[in-house]
Order: structure tokens, then sequence, then C-alpha cells
């Protein structure tokens, strides 16, 4: 189930089925990438889909659920990280750019963001390729 709240924030509520809950995950994720400008609110949610998902389960079990709606095997780089698997279920593109997206969270990860300060992480470091890379 999902809310939108009248600032913008979406509330996810995860079905005690953890496939059930990936395959929407998934579906709200490429509702978000699809909106031309929201390229800054993906990202938040991946990073708290990623987040939700830390705490649910183990890495192994998250890494096999994930096979399972993919519906084939992830290429071994993939499989490094939760926010890269999280990407990829979710992200139509070339691999760099989800290499990118991925490197940038990570980054904000590590400097101690919130999803919610992802966009102003990435406005002060003069956007998201420089926040990944810069």
């Amino acid at each position: 189930m999902v809310t939108m709240h009248r600032h913008g924030a979406i509330r996810l509520y995860f079905s005690t089925e953890p496939e059930q809950s990936m395959q929407f995950n998934r579906v709200l994720l490429k509702m978000l990438l699809n909106q031309r400008a929201s390229t800054h609110r993906y990202l938040e949610e991946v990073f708290r889909i990623r987040n939700r998902w830390r705490k649910r389960t183990t890495f192994a079990e998250f890494k096999k659920l994930s096979a399972q709606v993919h519906g084939k095997p992830f290429d071994r780089r993939v499989t490094e990280n939760r926010l890269r698997i999280v990407i990829e279920l979710t992200c139509a593109g070339k691999a760099g750019k989800k290499a990118t997206y991925a490197a940038a969270i990570y980054k904000a990860y590590k400097a101690g963001c919130s999803p919610s300060e992802l966009s102003n992480f990435f406005k002060k470091k003069g956007g998201i390729a420089k926040a990944a890379y810069g």
C-alpha cells in the first residue's frame, strides 16, 4: 500500500509476503523514474527502499528474492550491494548510468545523509555525477 502525503513524501507499507513487497517496490520506482523531472525523487526512494529491506532481510535473502522478481540472474557486479540491485530492478538504461546512481547514493550515505537530504546533497556537489565521482 502506498500513501502520498501533501508534501510529496511517499510512505510504503510492506506486505507480509516479501516477493509481493519487492514487486510493489519495483513498480513504484519505475513509475517515479518515468516522470521526467524526478530523478532526485527516484533516487531518494531507492535509498529509502534499500534501508527498509536492509532492516527486513539479510543480504543473501535480499539477493535471492531480487533474482526471483527479476526473473533471471544478475551480473556479479550488480549483486555487490543492495542499492545497485534495486536500481537494476527499476532503471532501464546503460550500466554506467546505473553505476553512477548507486555510487552517488552510496557517497551520500557515507556522508551521513538521510534519504530526505539526498537532493540537497546532489545540489551541493554539483549534480549526481559529481556527487558520485567528484
